[in-house]
């Protein structure tokens, strides 16, 4: 291991860490955020990666503090709000899960099945993509869902089974489920899938991905 620079060589304010520095300094001042800490508490939150931007849909994913999504920098200044990104329901409907992928595209899973994926002056809507087994007719209500940096999601519906949606909005069901809470099969919450290979395969780590 390369030997700690001498203090004597250190600049003021400067920490060394075997043979660089390294300095902390303030990047943020005055910070622009126009949310209430209950907002910004209470929403479903998703920030991208390399200190991107961070998405919000309020009030628990239910989005009823007048607005449907926001996304703003870490600074807190606003880049877009949108009213609506999705046509109107006959039930509320809630974001589940938001998500980032390394291309900077912005997807939101709600629990009727539907998604939406944004990125800088589009918005594409497809509602619902998730549906039972054999029936293509009857959309699968989502319980959790995790989004991967590939925009591929992996989805859990309330009956456990899960889906796979890639890129291109294509949903496959796997062959495996996992039960969520409240089920007579508990135990399967110590299964879970944060990646699936190319294979189709359950793989990575089997954790916590679905907390519930």
């Amino acid at each position: 291991m390369p030997s700690a620079p001498s203090e004597a060589m250190s600049p003021r304010g400067w920490v060394a860490l075997e043979d660089r520095y390294y300095q902390r300094s303030t990047q943020y001042t005055g910070l622009k955020w126009d949310l209430t800490p209950a907002l910004l508490v209470n929403g479903v939150i998703a920030v991208a990666p390399n200190a991107g931007p961070l998405a919000i849909v309020p009030d628990f994913g239910w989005a009823l503090s007048g607005f449907a999504l926001a996304v703003y920098t870490l600074s807190g200044q606003l880049l877009k709000k949108y009213d609506r990104v999705r046509e109107r329901s006959l039930t509320p409907v809630r974001a589940v899960v938001l998500g980032w992928s390394k291309n900077d595209l912005l997807t939101v899973v709600y629990d009727d099945g539907g998604v939406v994926r944004l990125s800088i002056g589009t918005v594409q809507s497809i509602s619902p993509v998730f549906h039972i087994s054999g029936d293509s007719e009857r959309a699968e209500r989502i319980f959790d869902a995790v989004i991967l940096e590939t925009g591929d999601i992996i989805a859990r519906g309330v009956t456990g089974a899960v889906y796979r949606l890639d890129p291109n909005n294509s949903a496959v069901p796997e062959n495996f489920i996992v039960a969520p809470p409240g089920t007579d099969s508990e135990s399967a919450m110590r299964t879970t899938i944060i990646g699936i290979g190319p294979d189709r395969s359950p793989c990575g780590d089997i954790g916590n991905a679905f907390s519930g």
